[in-house]
């Protein structure tokens, strides 16, 4: 499934304007601008819209690491039923980083290593980059 550009503006709108509330720390603009991404992705799935990059874009900005993975599970089996590989690599990167914040180091390598996997069918070297950097500080861990 493509993106839709509309959502996708919107849900990076968002995703700046939630980064900007946690720079500023703002709580209650970050409350705001995350409850209106979350309506946004329960929106899109609920019409046949879903995207991984909705998702992963919620997961990001999700407070809690449990609930974030969960997310990015979402995230995850859409990126797989669309063959979307740029976003599968990046979704399980997430998820390796949310575990490692939970000192789950086995299923932080796990998922880490399952993305390396899945880096290998798209197109992104900085993507690549990013992970071997994330597998050398697991390992140094």
């Amino acid at each position: 499934m493509t993106l839709d550009s509309k959502l996708y503006d919107r849900v990076l709108a968002l995703a700046t304007s939630l980064t900007e509330a946690v720079e500023n720390d703002d709580d209650r603009a970050f409350t705001q601008q995350y409850a209106e991404l979350e309506k946004l992705c329960a929106d899109a799935r609920a019409a046949g819209t879903a995207h991984p990059f909705y998702l992963e874009s919620l997961g990001d900005f999700t407070l809690d690491d449990e609930d974030a993975i969960d997310i990015y599970e979402q995230g995850l089996e859409l990126a797989d039923l669309q063959q979307h590989p740029e976003y599968r690599a990046s979704i399980q990167l997430a998820i390796a980083e949310r575990y490692r914040d939970l000192d789950d180091l086995d299923a932080a390598l796990a998922y880490a290593s399952e993305a390396r996997k899945s880096v290998t069918l798209a197109d992104d070297p900085a993507l690549a980059e990013e992970l071997e950097t994330f597998l050398r500080d697991l390992k140094d861990a």
